[in-house]
């Protein structure tokens, strides 16, 4: 993940991350968690991250969900917590499980769930199972790949190709999407009151698996040496486009 860029899921990324931290003096705690798709996935399917100081602050990181938070959240129950980018996040604690706690979203000025984690401290070797089950080619989320990275003015930029593309993309294409959130207006929740992001901008491309367009875009914006990814098929080939892409 280092050296070339790409690879990995939630339980290697936060793995790094933890070893990196610890390392460096911080105290760390691993978190198992489930992710919302219309349904909350299997028990510890994602990792996630606390760092407790002296003073009893702790802050929430979560480094392997796609569209995550660029910086830690503190770990305040109902606090509106804005991102350089522009989005807005909150933790909420569960009222009849003290230990759980979810991640929510502000868009068009409502908070939509994301996944939920419990403060209960797990091991890497927790993680194991999930990972494997994961990794199985069965499995929904082996079914195509995504990239993700967030531009220094502050768009989030991912490029999925399968399930991570979603239903609408046909399944020869790759969807480019660059989304940013435009501050104005205040939040429908019970935060604390300030101007927060709630205008979603949204830009879409498909390109063709396979084609130049793909492996150029791949290079230059998210500085991934496609020679490495030659054994995809979606980086093998030398096809160029049909111009079968779109924007909106």
């Amino acid at each position: 993940m280092l050296v070339k860029r790409w690879g990995g899921v939630c339980f290697e990324h936060v793995a790094l991350l933890g070893a990196a931290l610890q390392r460096l003096g911080f105290d760390v705690t691993y978190l198992g968690g489930e992710v919302w798709h219309d349904c909350w996935t299997a028990p510890n399917s994602h990792a996630s991250i606390l760092i407790s100081f002296r003073d009893e602050n702790r802050f929430y990181c979560d480094v392997g969900f796609p569209l995550r938070p660029l910086e830690p959240l503190q770990l305040s129950s109902g606090k509106e917590q804005l991102q350089p980018d522009g989005r807005c996040f909150q933790l909420e604690s569960d009222p009849g499980d003290g230990n759980c706690w979810c991640l929510q979203q502000l868009e068009q000025g409502d908070f939509e769930l994301r996944h939920r984690f419990w403060l209960q401290p797990r091991n890497l070797v927790d993680f194991s199972g999930p990972a494997r089950d994961l990794a199985d080619p069965n499995n929904r989320f082996m079914r195509g790949w995504l990239l993700a990275i967030c531009r220094a003015e502050g768009s989030l930029v991912t490029l999925a190709t399968g399930l991570w593309a979603g239903s609408q993309t046909p399944e020869n294409k790759a969807k480019y999407v660059s989304r940013k959130e435009v501050l104005g207006g205040v939040s429908n929740g019970n935060g604390c009151g300030v101007v927060q992001a709630t205008q979603h901008v949204e830009h879409t491309t498909l390109l063709t698996r396979g084609s130049l367009s793909l492996r150029s875009l791949v290079e230059r914006e998210f500085l991934i040496r496609t020679e490495q990814l030659l054994a995809c098929r979606d980086f093998g080939t030398e096809e160029e486009e049909d111009g079968g892409g779109g924007g909106s």
